[in-house]
């Protein structure tokens, strides 16, 4: 490996400052044998490609809407030219309903594969909204630049594991609206062949593992979310999707055959 060194650049217009840093290697050879030695090839660095893992653990101290509940999801927006994955940039969890608490729980995992090396820039917004059928509401974010990471593990190949941290969301007015408690992975993309996993709780569904949640999820808290209130049949409740699932089957056959097509 041939070796290098790294000089500061100056501007005589501002002496004494720092304006940047020039990585450079001089090779020094004899005059005599200047003629018989062929210049060494200079050829660009192979590309390295790095993926983002976030897992989305849990929710606390989230506002609730209208002073009552709130319908808790979290949005990962990645900013970065060299985002090269077959995922989307924006990415969402699904929805803990009616957190009557400011408590949510998650277990989802973001993936973003294929961020090509050097990134000039490449940061990420994750952002807190209540969910609603008509549009959700934004609550807060905050901005991770992940820039340090990425060159980090660019440089030495070593996997990071950076959490699980709790983050502050805030408004526009720079008030806390609530903290969410995630864990970022970051390694190569040949690591991550290696170590697969699925977007979500897709499988792979491991390293690590992600269960679904039970709370907030559950018909009875769905309609209490729309402000209904859901009936206790006792054993019966469990037999209570089956029987929409049969009306829904039904209200299409007859769809289908008022249009002549059953």
């Amino acid at each position: 490996m041939l070796p290098t060194e790294n000089r500061s650049l100056h501007s005589p217009e501002f002496p004494g400052r720092n304006r940047g840093s020039l990585e450079m290697w001089v090779e020094m050879i004899e005059s005599s044998d200047a003629a018989a030695v062929k210049p060494s090839t200079l050829s660009k660095p192979p590309t390295t490609e790095l993926e983002v893992r976030l897992v989305i653990w849990t929710a606390s101290g989230v506002k609730l809407m209208s002073g009552d509940s709130t319908n808790v999801q979290i949005h990962t927006q990645l900013d970065c030219k060299e985002y090269g994955g077959e995922y989307d940039a924006l990415q969402q969890t699904d929805v803990h309903f009616n957190s009557v608490d400011g408590k949510a729980v998650f277990n989802w995992r973001m993936v973003y594969p294929r961020i090509k090396m050097p990134s000039w820039s490449c940061t990420m917004t994750v952002s807190l909204h209540h969910h609603e059928l008509m549009g959700d509401t934004f609550l807060g974010s905050f901005d991770l630049d992940l820039g340090k990471y990425l060159e980090r593990v660019a440089r030495d190949s070593d996997a990071l594991t950076i959490g699980p941290s709790d983050i502050t969301f805030y408004d526009g007015e720079q008030e806390d609206v609530g903290s969410v408690n995630m864990t970022m992975y970051v390694l190569t993309q040949a690591e991550a062949q290696g170590r697969r996993v699925g977007i979500a709780r897709e499988e792979p569904n491991e390293d690590p593992q992600l269960l679904t949640p039970t709370e907030g999820r559950d018909w009875g808290t769905y309609l209490s979310a729309l402000g209904l209130a859901w009936p206790d049949f006792g054993l019966w409740k469990k037999f209570i999707p089956v029987f929409v699932a049969m009306i829904v089957f039904l209200v299409l056959v007859i769809i289908l055959r008022q249009i002549g097509l059953f």
